[in-house]
């Protein structure tokens, strides 16, 4: 939130990224669905002292106060007159594709068997290949990501 403030462009786009890289829509939605890492920790922390429901309840209202505020800051950096919109697209869309590409898309390959032998780790070597995929685009194209930040 702090790079936010920041006058260097690259830092302060760096700083909106971070904020919208952790898919906040898709953290208060899952913990409001019961499910998620947060719901996890919760349970584990509160153990059998709350209902499914209280520890929904609660954990909803500790993601919400640590994800508003963020996603607040952003809305206020942005500069255009619909900036609603970019808003909702940026805590929208990435789910989106997190949605369909990931959870459907590679999740399918490797329920048919696809690459899911267990490699490092105990992680499939089809998630290792998508990941090493992903690392080769953001290095190849990262002098790109940068000038862009740059022109902004």
């Amino acid at each position: 939130m702090g790079w936010l403030k920041s006058t260097n462009p690259d830092r302060k786009a760096l700083g909106f990224s971070l904020i919208f890289a952790n898919i906040p829509f898709g953290r208060i939605s899952t913990v409001m669905m019961g499910g998620g890492d947060e719901m996890v920790v919760t349970r584990h922390l509160l153990k059998q002292d709350f209902s499914r429901t209280q520890l929904i309840l609660i954990c909803s209202a500790l993601v919400l106060l640590i994800v508003i505020p963020p996603v607040y800051k952003a809305w206020q950096v942005l500069t255009n007159r619909r900036a609603w919109l970019y808003l909702i697209g940026f805590l929208t869309l990435p789910l989106l594709f997190l949605l369909v590409y990931v959870l459907t898309g590679l999740n399918s390959l490797l329920t048919m068997g696809f690459l899911a032998t267990p490699w490092i780790m105990g992680t499939p070597v089809f998630i290792t290949l998508h990941t090493a995929i992903a690392l080769a685009g953001l290095i190849f194209l990262r002098k790109n990501l940068l000038s862009v930040a740059a022109t902004d």
